[in-house]
């Protein structure tokens, strides 16, 4: 036994997989679902992971609220939170897209429309239709493309559905509307 705890441990390196993994059963164990989570800067240096995730609540409705969570190790499930959208109040610019969900649900067109998605053109113009279903189960992909392959960089492509229909909208960065179908 005295042995066994003077013998160096053989050192395990933690994956990134692993890592990324790790960091969204924690969120699930908080009871965040996964198309309420966004994940930018994933990065590791030395085995410590660090990461930007944004949570955001009631993504598809017409007023969700987001935190941006500062990981500075992923593997100690500790985070410095900001408040980025804790009201309804339209925003401008628009960076990000529960800003564009809530500036597009003003206008006529999405009056009765209760759930929604947002893509940035740069999203658009690099589509990945498994993200898009992972954020969006409810994503009409092929009709969304279509309406959005001629938004100018720095716009947004908002779907709204509203019973059996689907409304398109496009918002430039600053809100206006540059189209609706």
């Amino acid at each position: 036994m005295l042995a066994y705890s003077i013998l160096p441990k053989p050192e395990t390196k933690t994956t990134s997989n692993d890592a990324y993994t790790l960091l969204l059963n924690d969120l699930a164990q908080q009871g965040i679902a996964r198309d309420e989570i966004q994940i930018f800067n994933f990065t590791g240096s030395g085995g410590v992971w660090t990461t930007d995730v944004i949570v955001t609540r009631a993504p598809h409705s017409k007023c969700p609220t987001s935190e941006k969570r500062s990981y500075s190790d992923v593997l100690s499930f500790k985070y410095r939170p900001e408040q980025l959208i804790k009201d309804c109040a339209e925003r401008s610019p628009i960076v990000l897209r529960e800003e564009a969900i809530i500036d597009s649900g003003v206008i006529p067109q999405t009056a009765g429309a209760d759930y929604a998605c947002a893509f940035s053109a740069e999203e658009i113009a690099h589509y990945d239709n498994d993200e898009a279903l992972a954020y969006c189960p409810l994503v009409s992909s092929a009709d969304l493309l279509s309406f959005a392959q001629d938004v100018p960089t720095g716009s947004w492509a908002i779907q709204w559905n509203k019973n059996d229909a689907t409304i398109f909208v496009a918002l430039d960065a600053y809100g206006n509307v540059l189209k609706t179908s």
